[in-house]
């Protein structure tokens, strides 16, 4: 028989659209909790680990991590998945919602888990932050650094960030930062030749100085007697450290009217040259985004683990 070809398709058997639509949305509700059971396939779990954390290996903590048989409620996620959900969280600064739901849980349970585990690797990455003792120090002879500048302990700065504004009118003043124009805590970092984090102090309010927050925190009893601290120019702390009996090398002050020498010109360079170990090292927080954008007040109690964690890895 002859074929026929039609301009139209009337005469073919109607398919119900709603059939195809509703096995579409069958897929797409089923997918969800199917991937939010197992959110990470095992195989990829040491590389996420490694990515969030910016770990060169998650073999420490992978090893630490094994699924054993203890008493009490069983899990709802595995040790794995509750140290990847607090990598995210530092990496990328999800919001706690976005992270129940990604990990199929709820937010208090969320929030739980976060508090739990970025205080219990704040105490064990902190012993990282090692304080150079003077013949190490005097041994290893930094790239940046002249002979003047050999025997320079510490690279002493503040960093701060901004946060979100307190109710209480005696947290907003104690809070704001001139400098920043808005709410910020403060915390003063000191990072050795090699730019690693020697020192992390708490967290202070943006209203205090960088005088009083070196003052307080102790950090110059850390110094050895006859050492160098290397600091910006703001920090006015010359009298503190003598006590120490260490030295204090700044960038020179340009007084109003008047030029550089030569000389200032070229310690100024050599200052600013060796100084920059420090501000890599504060940017290198920044790369955790929690460190980066506004911090809420529920995070608060737990900043100065998180700041340990991230300077620790």
């Amino acid at each position: 028989p002859m074929d026929i070809h039609y301009d139209h398709d009337y005469a073919l058997p109607v398919v119900p659209v709603s059939v195809s639509l509703e096995k579409d949305l069958k897929i797409l509700q089923n997918t969800p909790k199917r991937i939010l059971k197992k959110p990470l396939l095992l195989k990829h779990r040491k590389r996420l680990l490694s990515k969030f954390s910016l770990i060169p290996q998650a073999d420490f903590t992978w090893n630490r991590s094994e699924n054993k048989k203890k008493p009490g409620n069983k899990r709802t996620l595995t040790i794995e998945d509750e140290i990847l959900l607090m990598c995210m969280k530092l990496r990328l600064d999800l919001a706690i919602q976005d992270l129940a739901f990604r990990f199929s849980i709820s937010n208090s349970q969320c929030s739980s888990k976060l508090t739990t585990w970025i205080t219990y690797f704040g105490n064990e990455l902190k012993p990282l932050l090692l304080w150079p003792t003077k013949e190490a120090n005097l041994l290893y002879k930094a790239r940046y650094f002249s002979e003047k500048l050999h025997n320079v302990e510490g690279i002493i700065d503040c960093t701060e960030q901004k946060i979100q504004k307190p109710s209480n009118a005696k947290a907003q003043y104690q809070t704001f930062s001139t400098y920043k124009s808005c709410n910020t805590l403060k915390k003063l970092v000191v990072t050795t030749k090699t730019g690693s984090f020697s020192f992390i102090s708490k967290a202070y309010g943006g209203q205090a100085s960088d005088r009083h927050i070196t003052e307080d925190c102790n950090v110059i009893n850390m110094f050895s007697e006859g050492s160098v601290c290397l600091a910006d120019k703001g920090f006015n702390i010359q009298d503190l450290l003598l006590k120490k009996k260490v030295v204090l090398v700044c960038p020179p002050f340009k007084k109003k009217g008047l030029h550089f020498t030569r000389t200032k010109v070229l310690s100024a360079k050599e200052i600013a040259r060796s100084r920059v170990h420090v501000e890599r090292s504060i940017r290198r927080f920044k790369e955790f985004k929690i460190c980066k954008n506004e911090l809420s007040l529920t995070m608060l109690d737990l900043i100065d683990y998180i700041y340990i964690i991230c300077g620790a890895l």
